[in-house]
């Protein structure tokens, strides 16, 4: 494409790409969630990063051009190898080919809501709020949202409009929920009955 622009037009076309990368990055560098931990939020700069791995290659041929023609084929081999291993244990060590096992607990949760709980259920949920809506088709209230001390209210409110309220939480979240609403004497945390435990997602109904 770029052998029909003239100079001048690559080098324009080459500044918007640039201004394209550095804005994607400006706009996500305050992120809260951006940790050495936490790669999957880079999805987030995949606008950028298909640019950033083309002016890197382009990086890497300059210096590799400038090598002896003997040497150019053993140096582009060796940087694809280096390059390909060292993602590849990233990969491995980060966890990236387990994703979908991790990940299934959001379908599974859902599908057991829709197929095992109650038709009219309503449920309280925090990581799986929207995952709840998409795959079981039932309203949802964020826990984490509500007030500490307007547990028992919500949910009377619930039976008052015919729902039946469920809790689905996440691994770690089933603490912060009693935290959260034990301290201020909230009586529905009490009546807290394990459903079902899919992956590491918990199913409580109030009874």
């Amino acid at each position: 494409y770029f052998t029909h622009l003239t100079l001048q037009e690559e080098m324009r076309c080459l500044i918007a790409a640039l201004a394209l990368a550095a804005v994607v990055w400006l706009a996500y560098l305050p992120y809260l969630f951006f940790q050495p931990n936490e790669w999957f939020y880079t999805r987030f700069l995949l606008p950028a990063i298909p640019i950033m791995i083309v002016f890197a290659a382009a990086c890497a041929l300059t210096a590799v051009r400038a090598l002896p023609a003997a040497w150019r084929t053993p140096a582009i081999a060796s940087i694809s190898v280096l390059v390909g291993a060292m993602s590849l244990h990233y990969a491995h060590t980060n966890g990236v080919f387990d994703i979908r096992n991790q990940e299934r607990k959001y379908p599974l949760a859902g599908e057991f809501v829709r197929t095992r709980g109650p038709a009219n259920a309503f449920v309280l949920a925090a990581q799986h709020s929207g995952s709840i809506r998409y795959y079981a088709n039932r309203p949802t209230l964020r826990w984490d949202l509500l007030s500490p001390t307007r547990l028992d209210e919500a949910l009377a409110t619930f039976r008052a409009q015919g729902y039946e309220p469920l809790l689905v939480v996440d691994v770690g979240e089933y603490e912060q929920f009693r935290e959260r609403f034990a301290a201020t004497g909230q009586h529905a945390v009490q009546q807290l009955t394990p459903l079902a435990v899919v992956g590491d997602a918990r199913v409580f109904a109030f009874r």
